[in-house]
């Protein structure tokens, strides 16, 4: 972005550029006072998620809950206290989590805790289940069987098969098929955007006032990706050459940082990297790895 002084305007409160809903951070090394420069943030599409490209899956936290028993019953199965239960005494029980129309969840896995469990294992066997709002319709995702135990079950989904919807809802038909200790879904968060790329407008905000900007495409085909690292562990004293696999490195356009050190003396390929790590005093209380291409991005990993 080209303009006397915009860099220091931007630097005020209230002021900043968003790309897809997220702040594009400045870049204090390469702007100055002709002209902003920001990194472009990540995007965690249904597309990227689900196919590992990114976003590091964790318990989710964000998303309504609401419940056939209200509000004091669904905080029992987010609340981390174990000996409670969602209780509700009639039949077709229900406990939702709900996202903002433009977000889904995308799962990797699904947790509930069942604290007691008589010996038929009723009444969640074969009539528990799992569903996933389409836009239309609930749709089963899974439904319990005897399989199910005492304690912590977990349900795993793979790529490309993870869950993606706005709404999650577990229900049962009898009394007491909902009866958990507690539910976490263990996934990203995403934007409801199934294609390969993804093109938003930049909002440039300078005192209360937001102008667009020309449109950003996200594309799968142009996001290195990184596949595999060698070896995986090192000396903290540097010195020693590390491999990494991956696609879309540009030769003269690619830069490692391990931990925000640079891996220094690059050789690179379409598909390989190959730099000397640099010498990182003390522990690292937030470790990270970044492959950079200019204009390209951050690989994902």
């Amino acid at each position: 972005m080209t303009a006397n002084n915009l860099f220091a305007t931007l630097k005020e409160a209230g002021n900043g550029v968003s790309i897809c809903g997220n702040p594009c951070v400045l870049s204090n090394a390469d702007s100055d006072y002709t002209k902003a420069v920001c990194i472009t943030p990540s995007l965690s599409t249904i597309y990227s998620s689900t196919n590992n490209l990114i976003g590091q899956p964790g318990v989710i936290k964000s998303g309504t809950w609401t419940s056939s028993a209200g509000a004091t019953e669904v905080a029992k199965v987010t609340d981390d206290k174990w000996p409670t239960e969602f209780t509700y005494a009639s039949a077709n029980p229900w406990i939702e989590v709900a996202f903002p129309d433009t977000q889904v969840g995308v799962i990797d896995s699904v947790k509930i805790l069942i604290n007691n469990l008589n010996t038929t294992k009723a009444p969640f066997t074969g009539v528990t289940k799992l569903q996933g709002f389409n836009g239309s319709a609930y749709v089963d995702i899974l439904t319990l069987d005897s399989t199910i135990h005492e304690g912590w079950n977990t349900f795993t989904f793979e790529a490309p098969n993870k869950p993606s919807y706005q709404k999650y809802k577990w229900t049962g038909a009898t009394a007491g098929s909902c009866r958990f200790g507690e539910i976490k879904f263990i996934g990203t968060v995403s934007v409801n955007e199934a294609a390969a790329s993804k093109q938003c407008t930049p909002k440039l905000t300078i005192g209360g006032t937001t102008t667009d900007l020309s449109i950003v495409t996200y594309s799968n085909t142009d996001t290195p990706t990184i596949s595999s690292i060698t070896p995986r562990y090192g000396k903290v004293q540097g010195g020693e050459t590390i491999t990494i696999v991956g696609t879309n490195f540009v030769s003269g356009s690619t830069s490692v940082t391990i931990d925000g050190i640079p891996c220094t003396s690059p050789t690179v390929t379409a598909t390989q990297i190959t730099c000397t790590t640099g010498s990182r005093p003390g522990d690292e209380k937030n470790p990270s790895f970044v492959v950079m291409v200019d204009g390209k991005g951050r690989a994902a990993n």
